[in-house]
């Protein structure tokens, strides 16, 4: 069934009046084929004017209210969503061809690319849209976070008091061309809803191509301006796009997203240096068409890493109280210091946002936001282990959700080397077990000396083996600093990302052979093993070198290693 044209409250978007001529061109997008469609548009206007709903003065239309049922327009018949089987994950569709959705009254430019639809045999129906900046959902959140805000969590912390959810983050630029990535991207289901969707981007083809794919299955979109890892610097995306000169493109992002979707754009961001500036980025991404921004009360990362770190210290909930007081009318999300149930409530009251975001809190509890739940970290973990059962993940991202939720259990008894090194769900299960039984009867675990000087030893190993990377990066800062060159200088030397055909050439050739080509391609900085060998990089995040998908014919993606990003 073709879908309605852009619901009446969304075109408003965050704005209160918009011109009569545009409302007009909307309600004649509502009156079908009519014989003089012009003319009932303006007597389906006049009929709102009476029911209270816009006021018109002046040539200016502004938004006064809500009908009972708003985006339903009178002789329209409610759009009706498919009978399906909402335990099958949109990533498990095994027929690509579906019918392609009557698309919404299209922007002035054309997007670039005219990627594939995303393939599901059963999307999920669409919610009621919600006229901003009334978006209930917002209350409760659980922040995008890479490798770990996927569906069988994301279903988690719904059993348990979140509103709203995130998917990790996702390339735009890889989403809007390649199936099989949007297949493992994106997954979803009906009980997964609210959803949002969360892109990092820094095209506006490519990011409105993107969040078209996933309209109507997602409630709304999300652009990434606060990831502070090392790849979104190399790939110009996240959090350094913040900076002045990338200011047009940001608002452009929004925009091009805006004009291609119908249902609404937020942002994420970090804080800028003063409360002025994120005052003013936040003004200026409200004007562009965003819906709502969440701002990570932390200060923006750089690539000197200097002062206060990506997530050093506790968040600064006072400047975006600032802000929020600033922008009264907006809707405003705060991300940071809650840590358990009762930060909600003062979170909420200190900072006057709509809404509250948690990652670090919620990855150690998952029941964070439910001030009912009575029962254990080892009960959520095996809440868990079922979801899995029908929406399994990579055991890494298994691995590290019960490192996190169990984390003071599994030390406790000598058992976190253990789930870390576990190489199968069984094998982690079995140590979740032990952590069980040692609860119940505490005095049949003896302490072993020997193995915790062991972990030790190993911890310090790896904490120095990650730290290769910053050492590295430190030493080419101070030789650009030396020579009186930018800090970047030489950190922008081998960070070329290479692309998949480079890639495909150079396997099955010898390292001899390898060697030079990826130098001569300014790839020095990029991990050879990650993209050549088969299986990729053994080191994992113990490896110096950078981590980064290849893309297309020179196209930048970039995958972050670190769970937690933005």
């Amino acid at each position: 069934m073709p879908r309605p044209p852009p619901p009446l409250a969304g075109l408003f978007g965050s704005r209160s009046s918009l011109p009569v001529s545009s409302l007009v061109e909307h309600l004649q997008s509502l009156s079908g084929n009519s014989e003089d469609p012009q003319k009932k548009a303006r007597r389906l206007l006049k009929r709102l004017r009476k029911a209270g709903v816009v006021e018109v003065e002046g040539g200016t239309c502004t938004w006064k209210g809500d009908l009972e049922t708003p985006d339903q327009a009178p002789d329209q018949a409610p759009d009706q969503a498919p009978d399906c089987d909402d335990e099958v994950p949109d990533s498990a569709a095994g027929n690509d061809q579906q019918e392609e959705p009557a698309t919404a009254p299209k922007p002035a430019k054309k997007a670039r690319l005219a990627p594939p639809p995303l393939p599901s045999p059963c999307p999920s129906p669409a919610l009621p849209p919600l006229p901003p900046p009334h978006l209930p959902f917002i209350g409760r959140i659980l922040a995008p976070m890479v490798g770990a805000s996927e569906l069988p969590f994301r279903l988690l912390c719904r059993r348990h008091g979140a509103t709203c959810a995130y998917t990790p983050m996702i390339s735009s630029k890889r989403f809007a061309v390649d199936a099989a990535y949007r297949g493992e991207a994106f997954q979803t289901l009906a009980q997964d809803r609210p959803l949002v969707a969360h892109f990092s981007a820094n095209d506006p083809a490519e990011f409105a191509a993107a969040a078209k794919l996933v309209e109507g299955r997602a409630d709304a979109i999300d652009l990434n301006l606060g990831c502070p890892q090392r790849t979104a610097y190399v790939g110009h995306y996240g959090s350094y796009l913040l900076d002045p000169p990338d200011r047009a493109l940001v608002l452009s992002l929004v925009r091009a997203a805006v004009a291609a979707t119908r249902v609404p754009v937020f942002a994420k961001i970090r804080l800028l240096a003063t409360v002025e500036e994120t005052t003013e980025l936040v003004r200026q991404l409200g004007d562009a068409g965003a819906s709502m921004v969440a701002i990570h009360g932390r200060y923006r990362a750089s690539f000197e890493r200097t002062g206060k770190g990506a997530r050093d210290g506790p968040a600064m909930l006072d400047q975006i109280k600032a802000v929020k007081a600033a922008l009264p009318d907006f809707p405003i999300v705060a991300n940071g210091n809650i840590i358990e149930h009762k930060d909600v409530a003062s979170n909420l009251a200190e900072t006057g946002c709509e809404g509250v975001m948690s990652a670090e809190g919620i990855l150690d509890d998952p029941a964070l936001f439910d001030p009912g739940w009575g029962g254990s970290k080892v009960d959520l973990a095996r809440e868990y282990f079922a979801l899995l059962e029908k929406h399994p993940a990579t055991l890494r991202t298994i691995v590290f959700h019960t490192r996190r939720m169990l984390k003071e259990e599994l030390t406790r008894f000598q058992l976190l080397d253990d789930a870390v090194r576990s190489e199968s769900v069984e094998e982690l299960k079995a140590v979740v077990d032990k952590v069980e039984a040692y609860l119940a009867e505490p005095d049949k675990f003896t302490y072993d000396a020997g193995k915790a000087k062991r972990e030790k030893e190993e911890k310090e190993r790896r904490l120095a083996e990650e730290g290769k990377r910053k050492a590295y990066e430190a030493r080419l800062q101070r030789k650009a600093k030396r020579e009186g060159k930018e800090l970047d200088h030489y950190l922008k030397i081998g960070a070329t990302v290479p692309t998949r055909n480079f890639v495909e050439a150079l396997r099955g050739k010898s390292r001899a052979e390898q060697l030079p080509k990826w130098t001569a391609g300014n790839h020095g900085q990029h991990c050879i093993e990650y993209h050549v060998r088969e299986g990729g990089c053994q080191r994992d995040r113990k490896c110096a070198f950078l981590h980064v998908d290849a893309e297309g014919k020179g196209g930048q993606v970039m995958e972050a290693v670190d769970e937690v990003a933005g």
